[in-house]
């Protein structure tokens, strides 16, 4: 069973080392990763020619939600995986466990346990509730998106990532695959989000909000899922003003 590991890049220097060398060290063996680079001229595309392991490069693909669709395209893995050039797995033995849970389970999509670096060491392990679709459509994405791996069949049959969405897009994903297959959800830390400023979430978050706002209303079920959603909505809106991270009114609350 290969895995693909899908990771987009631009001008992600800063962090790519750790990227590689994740994947590269992991005692797994049938494992490819891909770049997708959107264009970058800071070193990244010369990092990743330096890469120690079996490698695919795509390059000049624009758009997040593109770049991602286009790295499965040309993956030759059984099994798909996204961590984004500042992101990285979380121990040498992070495939070997998604790998050893597909063949258990016999699942098309799972998700592990994700940590968070916030740089200078600190770290933040906060693990995924239990699998709920309901509490998926109402209370907003808790499937961390570097701790994902999907068949590939399945990731193409679902449509892959809407190309219409700028942050949101992997919670749209999920939304969509959960019509028609539940995950397998297990215990392990299979990978680590790195917070910085350059990170989408920090610099988009009225877009952000926005968009989970649509999504939660379109998939929500019935007037008591929509009345939970907007509720949640709600609470998120008035942290992230206290916090200043967000407009007031910026979202049409």
């Amino acid at each position: 069973m290969r895995i693909s590991v899908i990771t987009c890049t631009l001008d992600a220097a800063p962090w790519l080392i750790d990227n590689i060398l994740s994947v590269a060290t992991q005692n797994y063996v049938d494992v490819e990763q891909v770049f997708v680079d959107g264009g970058s001229t800071d070193g990244t595309l010369e990092l990743i020619a330096k890469a120690p392991h079996r490698t695919v490069l795509v390059e000049n693909v624009r758009g997040l939600s593109a770049a991602m669709n286009a790295g499965v395209e040309a993956a030759s893995g059984d099994i798909v995986m996204h961590l984004h050039g500042d992101d990285y797995l979380a121990g040498k033995d992070a495939l070997a466990r998604v790998a050893a849970a597909f063949e258990r389970f016999g699942c098309g999509w799972l998700y592990g346990q994700c940590r968070s670096d916030f740089g200078e060491g600190r770290f933040l392990e906060r693990r995924a509730p239990r699998w709920s679709a309901r509490r998926l459509r109402t209370r907003g994405n808790f499937v961390a998106h570097p701790a994902v791996a999907i068949r590939r069949e399945l990731f193409l049959e679902t449509g892959g990532f809407d190309t219409s969405l700028r942050c949101c897009m992997d919670y749209d994903l999920w939304l969509r695959l959960s019509r028609i297959s539940r995950p397998r959800v297990i215990d392990d830390f299979i990978a680590t989000f790195r917070y910085h400023d350059a990170a989408i979430t920090s610099r988009f978050t009225d877009v952000c909000l926005r968009e989970d706002r649509e999504l939660r209303l379109r998939y929500a079920q019935g007037a008591l899922e929509r009345a939970i959603a907007r509720a949640c909505l709600w609470r998120t809106e008035q942290r992230l003003r206290r916090l200043g991270k967000l407009a007031c009114g910026a979202c049409g609350a």
